[in-house]
């Protein structure tokens, strides 16, 4: 039996990140979505991996995904967060959450360890967008 192509995660992340472009997502956002659906893939968790990327692709064709913009902020309080995810991709709201609560061991560390523990890599759950 043939061995099974493998690809290599860069070019994965590449090849992804240019559909995703092309199809009119801001080259960020493309990046962010491209390496966290890889990822997904790497990780073992198929259901969030590149198999999604055509669903996207056909979303953001149709109107049923933003190409552009910020979630909006609805609550924020440093245990937890509220947004509006404004039909933007799920991951890019997932990067900016893992930002702003690796920002927030600085400003409540007392607070956030407990709430948000982590080893070396921050790995939070993905944020709940509504709309």
């Amino acid at each position: 039996m043939p061995s099974p192509i493998r690809y290599r995660a860069d070019e994965l992340v590449r090849f992804a990140t240019a559909l995703l472009d092309k199809a009119g997502l801001e080259s960020d956002k493309s990046k962010v979505v491209a390496q966290i659906l890889v990822e997904g893939d790497l990780l073992g968790h198929n259901t969030h991996g590149l198999h999604l990327l055509a669903p996207y692709l056909n979303d953001l064709e149709k109107g049923g995904m933003t190409r552009s913009g910020s979630p909006r902020v609805i609550a924020d309080f440093p245990a937890a967060v509220t947004w509006d995810g404004m039909r933007l991709p799920g991951e890019t709201s997932l990067r900016r959450r893992e930002k702003q609560l690796k920002e927030g061991v600085e400003l409540y560390p007392s607070i956030m360890p407990a709430l948000c523990p982590w080893s070396e890599k921050l790995r939070v759950a993905a944020p709940i967008a509504v709309g």
